[in-house]
C-alpha cells in the first residue's frame, strides 16, 4: 500500500492513509510505504506507545526538502505535487524489492487522492487498487466572482489544469489501463473519468473509516433550522457560496450555521458573513 500521507493523529489525507492501512490490516498482512519525516516520526512514536499493529509494517521513505520549500516559502501547492513524483519512484523501487522477497497479491495507492498522482505501482505486475481519489471535479464557472480576484485565478487555473491532465496525462492513461480496481469518492468523478477513459470506478467513501451508523437519532422539536459546515477555509471548499444563498432565506425563519474549519480565508470569510448581515446567525 503506498500513503504518502499516513498519520495516526490527524485527519484528511494523513487520516485516510492512517486508517486505511488500520482496516486492511484486519484480514491481510500489510505493508505500507510512506513519507518518513511527518509521517515516519508520528508512527513511531505512535507504535512506541501503543506497540506493534498485528499485520501491519511500514516502509519511511525521506523525500525532496524541495518540496516543503515551495509549499511554505512560495504558497505553491501542485508544483511541490509534481515533484512528490520523484518520492514515488523511490516508493515504487523499494516495492520491486520488497515483492522481489515477499511476493506481494495486489498493491493499493491510497494517496493523495487525486487522480494526477497514480504513482508508479501499477508496474509491479500485480493486480493494483487505485484509489479511492477525486479531484476531477471543477470550481463552477459562474461562481468564480465569489471566490475573490485570487481564488478566481487559482480555480480558473485548477479547472484547466484538471481538463488537461485527465485527458493528456500518460501516466493517468497507463495507470487507468493496468488498474485491476478504480476507486472514485463521488459519481462526478465516476462520470469524468468513464467518459474520458472508457472505464467506470466504483464509488466508495475516501475517509478510509469504519462504518459510524448506529441508532437514528430522536426527533427533537424546536423552531430553529441548524446547519452544520465542515472544511477547510480555502478557495476550493467555496464556503461563500452558501453564505450567499442564506441571504435567499426568509428574514422570518430562524436558523444557525456552525462552521467549523480552519485555512487561509477564515477572516476574509468572516468579513464576508458580517457584510451580508448574517454575523449573528454563525456560532
Amino acid at each position: 500500500m503506498s500513503a504518502y500521507a499516513c498519520h495516526p493523529d490527524e485527519g484528511s489525507e494523513p487520516g485516510v492513509g492512517w486508517n486505511r492501512a488500520l482496516q486492511a490490516a484486519r484480514d491481510f498482512d500489510t505493508w505500507v510505504i510512506t513519507e518518513n519525516a511527518k509521517s515516519g516520526t508520528a508512527i513511531r512514536r505512535y507504535l512506541q506507545e501503543h506497540g506493534p499493529i498485528p499485520g501491519l509494517e511500514f516502509v519511511y521513505i525521506p523525500k525532496s526538502p524541495w518540496v516543503n520549500r515551495l509549499r511554505s516559502r512560495l504558497g505553491l501547492f501542485y508544483v511541490p505535487l509534481a515533484l512528490l513524483r520523484w518520492w514515488h519512484l523511490d516508493a515504487y523501487r523499494v516495492a520491486r524489492r520488497l515483492h522481489a522477497e515477499l511476493r506481494f497479491d495486489l498493491v493499493q495507492q491510497v494517496n493523495f487522492q487525486t487522480f494526477r498522482e497514480p504513482g508508479y505501482l501499477w508496474k509491479l505486475g500485480i493486480p493494483f487498487i487505485w484509489g479511492p481519489w477525486d479531484g476531477v471535479q471543477n470550481f463552477p464557472w459562474r461562481f468564480l466572482p465569489v471566490a475573490g480576484f485570487s481564488g478566481a485565478i487559482q480555480e480558473g487555473l485548477r479547472s484547466i489544469l484538471n481538463y488537461l491532465q485527465l485527458r493528456m496525462s500518460p501516466r493517468v492513461r497507463k495507470a487507468a489501463a493496468a488498474a485491476a480496481l478504480l476507486l472514485v469518492c463521488n459519481s462526478e468523478n465516476q462520470r469524468a473519468f468513464a467518459a474520458v477513459h472508457g472505464r467506470t470506478p466504483q464509488v466508495i467513501a475516501g475517509n478510509g473509516v469504519p462504518a459510524l451508523l448506529g441508532p437514528r437519532p430522536q426527533h427533537r422539536e424546536h423552531s430553529t433550522l441548524r446547519m452544520l459546515w465542515v472544511g477547510r477555509l480555502e478557495n476550493l471548499k467555496a464556503l461563500p457560496v452558501l453564505l450567499q444563498a442564506l441571504t435567499w432565506l426568509p428574514a422570518s425563519l430562524s436558523y444557525e450555521l456552525r462552521i467549523m474549519g480552519q485555512g487561509p480565508q477564515k477572516k476574509a470569510w468572516q468579513s464576508e458573513a458580517a457584510r451580508l448581515g448574517l454575523a449573528d446567525r454563525l456560532v
